[in-house]
């Protein structure tokens, strides 16, 4: 998509899109209706956010799953800023980066995809 929006314009476009999304996803958003009855809501205050926070944290559960998708997310972060780098310096294909990127790209949907599945399956 990068290369696709540098033939139509310039490299500053590339990330403006981003936020623009975000921008009009939380426009839209902003259309959605409560789901929560108004009997059940909780008021907004310090004393709540503290209860509810200390609740989050307490459980085990979403401390293994909160530190699990940060060691993944790290290790996303750091392929996507050395790749670059490795294709470019390392293996000498500058020209060839788009093709690569997107080619491991599909390949890690590709196996995540095939994850879910064998998950579920087995």
């Amino acid at each position: 998509m990068g290369s696709a929006i540098l033939h139509i314009s310039s490299w500053k476009t590339v990330f403006l899109i981003p936020p623009t999304f975000g921008l009009i996803i939380f426009l839209w958003s902003m259309r959605l209706e409560e789901s929560l009855p108004k009997t059940k809501r909780i008021p907004l205050s310090l004393s709540s956010l503290r209860k509810s926070v200390k609740i989050v944290l307490n459980n085990r559960t979403f401390l293994r799953y909160i530190t699990i998708t940060t060691l993944l997310f790290s290790a996303l972060s750091a392929y996507v800023a050395s790749s670059e780098h490795i294709i470019g310096e390392i293996y000498r294909a500058p020209t060839l980066f788009k093709w690569i990127f997107g080619g491991m790209g599909m390949f890690m949907a590709l196996s995540t995809f095939t994850n879910s599945y064998l998950s579920s399956r087995y």
